[in-house]
């Protein structure tokens, strides 16, 4: 039997890798990709040679997406109460320091956020402890729509929050970590990006001088200490701030070869990657997850007897 090999490319295409590909993450033979309307002469040489057959398609037109997450989203709030919403903390305090965030939009995000989750049905969800409690309401939710609609045959599973060692990590200022708050370290940071981002946080607001002793609770460096340096460089470090016998650089110092050699593998790896691979592997993992999620709002739908 002919193999049919599915490939995105709006550059052409090399036939050989994604047949490799769609093998690793164990398609059917059957399966396999689309060349896009750019196709290159070497990929369908070797299409012919192994017998695959290829189809030319609309690259634009294939790269439209059902939108699955907003219209379960739009189910959900079919049969949750706002005042579960409305009781998020990250809600109440945005929208305390920002009243014209009080919009449906924003108190509904964390159920488009459960939607999200709940349309591929895993059993737990990887987040940092601040995003905690929209996991949970994401379980609240999956159990009032199991017993509303699917008693005794659930179409959803309750995920369980996947919380690391460290399950929060603080940003530059002392606060969450957040690319939205500008204070992030991002992981492929080159060395001398990190280190100046560290040489610049604040440290211990009542250590003025060189000469004042500080205590490592009140400086935004040490939780980051906590997570990264050895327990010898950590005493040395906090034994140094608080007799005043180290600089507050001098303590950033090993902090920032910790992180360094953190990363290092990190931008290793990626920059070993080739993009276009990179860009097949999200394709396949986009079919996928389509798949799943059509077979999800097949079952909500026939649940709440929206079949027709």
């Amino acid at each position: 039997m002919k193999r049919l090999v599915i490939l995105i490319s709006g550059r052409g295409s090399n036939m050989e890798a994604i047949v490799k590909a769609c093998a690793a993450e164990g398609w059917p033979a059957e399966v396999a990709a689309v060349i896009s309307n750019r196709p290159d002469a070497g990929g369908l040489q070797f299409a012919a040679a192994h017998g695959i057959a290829t189809a030319v398609v609309d690259h634009k037109a294939y790269a439209s997406r059902e939108a699955f997450d907003a219209e379960l989203f739009t189910l959900l709030a079919m049969c949750t109460p706002s005042s579960w919403l409305a009781r998020m903390p990250s809600y109440k305090d945005q929208v305390a320091a920002n009243p014209e965030l009080a919009t449906y939009g924003f108190l509904g995000y964390p159920l488009l956020q459960a939607a999200d989750i709940l349309l591929y049905k895993p059993a737990g969800v990887p987040v940092g402890e601040d995003q905690a409690a929209h996991v949970e309401v994401t379980r609240e939710v999956a159990r009032r729509f199991n017993r509303l609609y699917a008693e005794g045959a659930p179409v959803f599973a309750e995920p369980q929050a996947l919380l690391t060692e460290t399950a929060r990590v603080p940003g530059l200022d002392g606060q969450k970590m957040s690319k939205s708050l500008d204070n992030a370290i991002a992981m492929r940071d080159e060395p001398e990006v990190t280190a100046a981002k560290i040489r610049t946080m604040p440290t211990d607001p009542q250590r003025v001088r060189r000469t004042d002793a500080g205590d490592p609770a009140r400086c935004p460096v040490w939780p980051l200490h906590q997570i990264y340096t050895d327990d010898t460089t950590r005493a040395a470090c906090e034994a140094g701030c608080r007799t005043a016998t180290q600089g507050c650089l001098d303590c950033k110092q090993p902090l920032i070869e910790a992180i360094q050699r953190e990363q290092a593998p990190w931008r290793e790896r990626a920059a070993a990657l080739d993009p276009q691979q990179v860009k097949w592997t999200l394709e396949l993992g986009t079919e996928r997850a389509r798949a799943v999620a059509r077979k999800t709002l097949r079952e909500v739908r026939g649940v709440m007897g929206l079949v027709t």
